[in-house]
């Protein structure tokens, strides 16, 4: 049978397709949840104010990622990731290489070069440069939604993650 840590992550966060941000202090229990597990366990300051509408993919990422493979947690740490979805890009794997399902992406977002998205990648549509990519905060819930690949910023090798130590 064919190793698949790697999807561990993504097959977590699955489970609450469809479920969707409740805007102002009332928050949906899930996001909550995920948000302070990454908040907690990587000792971030978050602020989960009375107007909550910050971005929080990479907050969910996060959270995914250290309860499948608690082991993460000081590369997550020694890698500076944190809130902003483009802090991933620290542990961006090499250009050339080839974005495979369960691999998180990372994207440009808007005209702020400091913003973006960050997510699992669910497939690529060849013909149309579109990924599929499944995280939270996608007009405010867990859902897959297509991204021009010239939006691409860099893509984490799930494989190459999970065996870091």
């Amino acid at each position: 049978m064919k190793e698949s840590k790697h999807l561990w992550s993504y097959e977590f966060l699955e489970k609450f397709r469809g479920e969707s941000e409740i805007p102002g202090k009332n928050h949906n229990r899930i996001i909550q949840f995920l948000q302070e597990v990454a908040v907690e366990k990587l000792g971030l300051y978050h602020r989960l104010d009375d107007t909550d509408e910050v971005p929080h993919s990479s907050l969910t990422v996060i959270a995914s990622v250290v309860i499948m493979h608690p082991h993460l947690i000081p590369v997550l740490k020694r890698y500076k990731i944190n809130g902003m979805a483009k802090s991933w890009l620290n542990l961006a794997a090499p250009r050339e290489y080839m974005p495979s399902i369960g691999d998180i992406l990372i994207f440009h977002r808007g005209n702020d070069p400091r913003f973006g998205h960050v997510g699992w990648n669910e497939g690529e549509y060849e013909l149309q440069n579109i990924f599929n990519v499944y995280n939270a905060n996608q007009s405010n819930m867990f859902r897959t939604s297509a991204y021009n690949i010239g939006k691409l910023a860099g893509v984490v090798d799930m494989r190459a993650l999970v065996k870091m130590r």
